[in-house]
């Protein structure tokens, strides 16, 4: 048996103490740190050393086994089989960038919030708005002729619309008292197009409120955004379920303008994520409608004269039109994410918008451009694709109290649902 063996013994400074460890198996070994190792002789070790005919044997071995494992003396292997980078050179990791994230209080929530009303009116109903709203403000019992605004045809229009109020006609004309003038500027101009309101009949999106819902139009739409004549007028108008759906936004916004601790911009956002919900199905789901709209032998014309008929064997136009609404729908998805962020309501926001925005510093526009080119990529596992709208009550809590209850139990609420794909970046609405 080999005795203990000395420090010199062990290739270690005469300085250095040993330092005794036990090994896997129990037996003392001596540890310290590489740099202050000796070149170990094994003279009077008890080893013997091989002879030097041996040694050079061994030398010839390992040169050609180191041959065959590595095809360069600086490089290795990998997996693959493709050389990777020079041994004992550090790798160059390319790192993704990241984007910063957005300072959503360098935003001005009334500015936002305007332009999300507004974005879909052409100039002229533009300049109807902006012509009646000092009225509107002035006054703390205003009439509905202060609110609406006189339907026209436009450029690209068949017909006559105006702008749907996003906050109800009524809520503006009786509550007004009660908001204060930013309240109300915001919600007044809350505007949609009415060509690109149109909704599945019966879908859950009302049905969960426990509204009759009117399934005898597979189809309808905000007066007069879709009819069957393609007249000048209400004439022939299909606006199944309007008036519920009309109803129902109002209570929803209502519950909202009820609560004393609101935000400024709180009954204008609360409006338009109601008609997003309630007016506007997704293309997935009007796509389940096409197989009757087809069957039909009336037709069926959409205000936009680049549209027209969609009825029958004209499924090349119900197609433009969902495409259509998608786009709207999705702006207005992106422009409501952004002032929920400004609002700090952001856990009301889905992380989908949450990202398209930061990668686009805020900007609509952008976002959208991006959500398009995303869109042309074959990856539809990162998009919504349910065909009925994925948001939850509206009716059950303020938007305040929506995100203070969602800090407790996340995701409780969800007023706005994931990205849909979309064929375009945006849609403009003509002079």
């Amino acid at each position: 048996m080999l005795g203990k063996r000395t420090a010199q013994q062990a290739g270690l400074s005469d300085f250095t103490s040993v330092k005794k460890m036990r090994g896997q198996h129990g037996q003392a070994i001596i540890t310290r740190p590489m740099f202050e190792l000796k070149p170990t002789s094994f003279a009077g070790s008890g080893f013997v050393t091989a002879s030097p005919e041996v040694l050079a044997k061994r030398r010839i071995v390992k040169a050609r086994r180191t041959q065959k494992m590595s095809p360069s003396p600086f490089t290795h292997v990998s997996q693959g089989g493709s050389q990777s980078f020079p041994l004992f050179q550090t790798p160059q990791l390319s790192l993704p960038q990241q984007t910063p994230p957005v300072d959503y209080s360098a935003f001005n929530l009334r500015d936002s919030v305007n332009e999300t009303g507004l974005w879909q009116m052409n100039q002229s109903r533009k300049e109807q708005l902006s012509k009646q709203l000092p009225t509107f403000l002035g006054t703390s019992s205003p009439k509905s002729s202060n609110i609406r605004i006189t339907a026209e045809t436009g450029d690209s229009e068949n017909w006559g619309v105006s702008a749907d109020e996003n906050v109800r006609t009524q809520i503006q004309r009786d509550k007004k008292s009660k908001m204060t003038p930013m309240e109300a500027e915001m919600a007044y101009n809350q505007r949609s197009h009415q060509g690109t309101l149109i909704w599945k009949t019966g879908s859950s999106t009302l049905s969960q409120y426990g509204d009759k819902t009117d399934t005898s139009e597979a189809l309808s739409g905000h007066t007069p955004g879709y009819k069957s004549k393609n007249v000048k007028g209400t004439t022939g108008a299909k606006t199944k379920e309007h008036g519920t759906r009309d109803k129902r936004r109002e209570q929803i916004v209502t519950t909202t303008l009820s609560d004393p601790k609101r935000g400024e911009g709180d009954i204008a956002m609360m409006g338009k994520l109601a008609t997003i919900q309630l007016f506007q199905s997704p293309k997935e789901e009007l796509e389940t409608v096409k197989p009757e709209l087809q069957k039909l032998k009336e037709p069926r014309f959409s205000v936009f004269s680049d549209i027209g008929d969609v009825s029958g064997a004209n499924s090349a136009n119900f197609d433009k039109l969902s495409q259509r609404q998608q786009v709207v729908r999705e702006t207005d998805k992106m422009y409501s994410a952004k002032n929920l962020m400004i609002a700090g309501y952001g856990n009301l926001v889905p992380d989908s918008h949450k990202r398209l925005l930061n990668q686009s510093q805020g900007k609509v526009d952008k976002a959208m451009e991006l959500l398009h080119k995303e869109s042309s990529l074959d990856k539809s596992d990162i998009f919504n694709t349910a065909t009925s709208s994925q948001t939850t009550l509206l009716n059950q809590a303020s938007l305040r109290e929506m995100s203070e209850q969602n800090q407790k139990t996340p995701k409780l609420h969800r007023p706005l649902s994931p990205v849909r794909k979309v064929n375009a970046p945006s849609f403009t609405f003509g002079d």
